[in-house]
């Protein structure tokens, strides 16, 4: 599996494989059993990337991580990216960004994995009443007392994350390295998703991370499997009222899954392998993040991990 050069605050630098594993649902959703499973095959295909977050399960992600890496003894091989300031479950609106939340979900994280450090740390959302000052600064801390090694927004818009970064260079403090946001093939908006605290990749955003070549580590890379079910059963069992796959039911999707079947059959490569190949050739760094439940869905996804893909097949794709 190819390598991202990822640059951190000041000189640092690490390589970070260029499709994260996702940790959604391990030890909860997932057993432990599979979960151990899925993060030993994803380290097998030469994978260092593990995405988690202090949401997932309330800390139980993040415990089946540490738990896993105490017992491979494995830590300093790994990238880890966690995520903490997410609002409460009740209340999505309801923000969790002072510097007291900031810091306990942190503590909390760190606890839980087992380690003094976390690579990449993002905030989960925004909180656009919030001076972006309280929080670089309270970012900053950590990064300073070595608890953390670099910083990202999750979630944000480039406007805010532009401002933020724009504080940290007039103030000495450390500036966000990367952005986590929906972004996969699919069509998507945060009003297909359910969801209006949610970013998602846009023709503007698309310009300003273009310009600004900053790493985007893509959520919901494979739109929850979408593709793959839908060329092997259409409508049927893609209920409006029932499905995940439901909210990327557009013409516009139905039409790209016709494309990606066209190409599938003339590379060779699944579609699965495809619709990733679609963010790793983009023209800024793009990290897909895969969340797959099983482990013959990961060895699928896994199976063309370098593939790269001609501007005219990209094109292709989108349409």
């Amino acid at each position: 599996m190819q390598f991202y050069q990822f640059r951190g605050p000041g000189n640092s630098a690490f390589s970070v494989s260029k499709i994260v594993m996702g940790s959604y649902g391990m030890g909860d959703e997932k057993s432990t059993s599979l979960s151990y499973s899925l993060l030993d095959y994803y380290i097998s295909q030469g994978g260092n990337c593990i995405d988690t977050a202090r949401r997932y399960g309330f800390g139980i992600s993040e415990q089946t991580i540490g738990q896993w890496m105490q017992q491979r003894k494995n830590r300093n091989h790994l990238f880890i990216c966690s995520k903490g300031g997410h609002p409460p479950k009740e209340d999505i609106h309801i923000s969790r960004l002072s510097r007291k939340e900031i810091d306990s979900d942190l503590e909390e994280s760190l606890r839980d994995l087992g380690t003094d450090h976390i690579d990449l740390y993002f905030l989960h959302r925004d909180d656009i009443s919030r001076p972006v000052s309280d929080i670089m600064e309270t970012l900053d801390r950590h990064i300073r007392s070595g608890k953390l090694l670099a910083i990202g927004a999750s979630n944000w818009s480039t406007e805010r994350i532009e401002q933020a970064n724009r504080f940290a260079a007039e103030n000495g403090l450390t500036p966000f390295s990367a952005s986590q946001i929906q972004y996969s093939l699919a069509e998507a908006t945060p009003e297909m998703l359910h969801d209006d605290t949610l970013q998602t990749m846009n023709s503007k955003a698309y310009q300003w991370y273009l310009k600004e070549q900053m790493p985007v580590f893509s959520f919901s890379s494979q739109c929850s499997g979408f593709f793959p079910r839908y060329l092997a059963h259409g409508n049927r069992e893609i209920d409006p009222k029932l499905h995940k796959w439901a909210k990327y039911l557009t013409s516009k999707n139905q039409q790209r899954t016709a494309r990606l079947a066209h190409l599938s059959q003339e590379t060779g490569h699944s579609v699965s392998a495809l619709v990733l190949a679609f963010l790793t050739n983009n023209q800024f760094p793009t990290l897909p993040i895969i969340g797959c439940g099983t482990l013959e869905t990961l060895q699928d996804s896994l199976s063309a991990p370098d593939l790269i893909l001609s501007s005219e097949q990209i094109a292709f794709l989108e349409g």
